[in-house]
């Protein structure tokens, strides 16, 4: 069960899958009477694409940028259950320039 975010609550958060990708997206987390197990909430998640790129050749340049998740989907939110494994890396941002970014974006 995630103890430490505010349940039934939206929040701006960063989530590390399994696989290795990182989502940044809004969330939210609601206890499952049925499973009797928190389950995430995202909505419209975005993958982070990071880059560098060589401007000399002892200069180079760092940069980020976001992606559709799921290209193909039209799905407007999807979900996450535990499974038996934990869950990985969620970083809850109510930093204000985090947030302005992403609705930005």
């Amino acid at each position: 069960m995630l103890h430490y975010v505010r349940h039934e609550e939206e929040f701006y958060c960063i989530i590390k899958l399994c696989s290795g990708v990182d989502l940044v997206s809004k969330a939210m987390v609601v206890f499952d009477d049925e499973i009797k197990e928190s389950v995430v909430f995202l909505t419209d998640p975005v993958e982070i694409a990071t880059f560098t790129k060589s401007v000399d050749e002892d200069k180079a340049v760092k940069g980020m940028g976001f992606s559709k998740w799921m290209q193909f989907s039209d799905e407007d939110f999807f979900y996450f259950e535990r499974k038996g494994h934990p869950y990985d890396g969620r970083v809850e941002s109510r930093n204000a320039d985090d947030v302005s970014t992403l609705r930005q974006w």
